[in-house]
């Protein structure tokens, strides 16, 4: 305190207090944030393997050749190409689905699960195109 008995500052119950608050609404908040990750991570593995299998397709077309979409449970990819996914997130399928010169394709279905999004990708086997099921 100063002579003219004015105080500068914060006491310790102010200082508490306002702790207290912050941590409130971080233990709101965070929960929230993960969610909201884990579906946008789930998300991001839904379009990666639709754009895989376009391009498998594409690729296969374009240089007259077999080509290869292979999957795991924790990865898909074009040819030996391995884009790795979350924890979170689940790919099943067929392991290897070949799409040939012509458009066509062996067929198959390539499921893509996460938190709270999952989608089935049926490919035809006679036009090689994958579609929502």
């Amino acid at each position: 305190m100063s002579a003219t008995g004015s105080a500068r500052g914060f006491t310790l119950i102010e200082m508490l207090v306002v702790l207290a608050i912050a941590g409130l609404i971080g233990g709101i908040a965070f929960p929230r944030l993960q969610a909201a990750t884990a579906r946008a991570e789930a998300q991001a593995a839904i379009s990666g393997v639709a754009a895989a299998l376009r391009s498998a397709r594409a690729a296969a077309r374009l240089r007259g050749v077999p080509v290869a979409f292979v999957n795991t449970d924790a990865s898909y990819g074009v040819g030996t190409a391995g884009i790795g996914v979350p924890a979170s997130v689940r790919i099943d399928g067929p392991g290897r689905m070949l799409f040939y010169a012509d458009g066509t394709s062996s067929g198959g279905d390539v499921a893509v699960r996460g938190p709270r999004a999952a989608i089935r990708f049926a490919v035809s086997p006679v036009t090689g195109l994958a579609s929502v099921s």
